[in-house]
């Protein structure tokens, strides 16, 4: 399966998951195409070689869970 770069919402640093987990995470809108592939398609979606987080993850998240 192909794996796509994840860069934070700050730019920072990247990571990779697999296609799959890409898509789930462009449809829960946690997530945007940064760079792809025009001429291939999956689904609605470019396919994705680079993808952003749409926000910063951490203590907001954190947060959210009482953990804080």
């Amino acid at each position: 399966m192909t794996a796509v770069l994840v860069l934070n919402a700050d730019l920072g640093p990247p990571r990779r998951v697999t296609l799959k987990h890409t898509v789930r995470m462009l449809c829960r809108r946690v997530a945007e195409i940064h760079d792809a592939e025009p001429d291939r398609l999956i689904g609605v979606y470019p396919m994705p070689k680079v993808v952003r987080l749409a926000r910063t993850m951490g203590a907001d998240v954190t947060r959210q869970h009482g953990r804080l």
